[in-house]
């Protein structure tokens, strides 16, 4: 997602109350577009999830907040973050991009040991052609989210549809990989039951966090919080170049 999506869900009028340290936390394991914005803005929504972003993502949000404390300390800018985007109910949470989690890991291994016991939430989008579409969209138009304008018309671009496809798949697999090494069992959020049934989802996903069996806080002990939400993005063009490049596959 590009700067210009999500600087202003770095600012501090987003942030929670200060809280205690946190008590639980989850990471939102996902892929270029395969609708984790949008599942972390209805999570951030309740006001008991957290505030799950891209904390991690060394080539946007995390210079964000960093620049907020004037700090290049990760140690520092880990312990500003959780102290501001933990719900007060104890809950912190990341969304990450494996490329960006396994890199972050790599150059700071005590990211996990320095909070409670991870829960994984894997989303993953079954037509990976459409997400591959959406994703090279965003490339060529510099509109990751609608919060943003386009900056360039999109054009057919059947190579680029092809490297974005194979980005995702690095990204999907890479996930798999780490997971079954360390076996991890991942609750697995659905694209197309995200947009079909959302309030579900989050219900769900309250459950494997451990919200709503913990007595910690229910639904009704905090007021839904004024996140902005992102709109769909795909359209006409995006369906024209999906048959487009299926057709191409088939005659190549």
């Amino acid at each position: 997602m590009g700067a210009a999506d999500i600087g202003f869900l770095m600012q501090q009028r987003f942030d929670f109350p200060a809280a205690a340290p946190p008590s639980n936390f989850y990471v939102i394991a996902s892929s270029e577009r395969s609708g984790s914005t949008y599942l972390c803005l209805k999570l951030w929504q309740t006001g008991l999830l957290g505030a799950p972003w891209e904390y991690l993502n060394y080539q946007t949000e995390m210079k964000a907040m960093a620049k907020r404390w004037q700090t290049n300390d990760v140690d520092a800018y880990m312990r500003h973050v959780v102290q501001c985007r933990t719900s007060a109910n104890g809950v912190f949470a990341i969304k990450a991009h494996h490329h960006h989690f396994s890199y972050v890991l790599e150059h700071y291994p005590r990211l996990l040991d320095a909070l409670p016991a991870p829960r994984f939430i894997s989303i993953r989008r079954r037509d990976r052609l459409a997400q591959a579409i959406s994703l090279a969209r965003a490339m060529q138009t510099n509109a990751w989210s609608s919060f943003a304008q386009q900056e360039n018309e999109p054009v057919y671009d059947a190579v680029l549809i092809s490297r974005c496809l194979h980005k995702i798949d690095l990204q999907i697999n890479g996930w798999a990989a780490w997971f079954a090494s360390r076996a991890i069992e991942p609750l697995v959020v659905d694209y197309d039951e995200l947009v079909a049934r959302p309030d579900d989802i989050v219900d769900a996903v309250r459950r494997f966090v451990g919200i709503a069996e913990s007595g910690d806080a229910e639904p009704g002990d905090a007021p839904a919080l004024p996140i902005p939400m992102v709109e769909r993005q795909a359209d006409q063009t995006s369906d024209d170049w999906r048959s487009r490049y299926l057709v191409e596959a088939l005659t190549a």
